[in-house]
């Protein structure tokens, strides 16, 4: 890929202009300080919009998306079954989605 296509100035995002069936692969995320590493895999996959067999949509604004699970407690335990239950964190998880310009 040519690197004038990829801009990665803005914080917490990867934007490709001109995407093309052939960007598609693993695309991959070191962070690392002196505490540690981490590595995160994600796969784009790039697909012609009028085959038939593929179903495009536009994701959801990240505002209409659930925020992630709280700690889970054991509500009720019994020697065969576990009711757990957990609250809700407003933070915004990880969200890819795709637009056009």
């Amino acid at each position: 890929m040519s690197s004038s296509r990829l801009n990665m100035s803005v914080p917490n995002k990867i934007i490709i202009t001109d995407l093309q069936e052939d960007d598609s692969g693993p695309y991959t995320c070191v962070a690392s300080s002196r505490f540690g590493k981490a590595v995160w895999t994600g796969y784009l996959l790039v697909a012609n919009p009028k085959n038939p067999n593929i179903n495009f949509f536009k994701a959801p604004e990240a505002a209409m998306l659930p925020g992630a699970p709280g700690r889970p407690h054991a509500l009720n335990q019994s020697e065969g079954s576990v009711t757990i239950t957990w609250g809700l964190i407003t933070k915004l998880g990880l969200l890819v989605s795709w637009g056009t310009r």
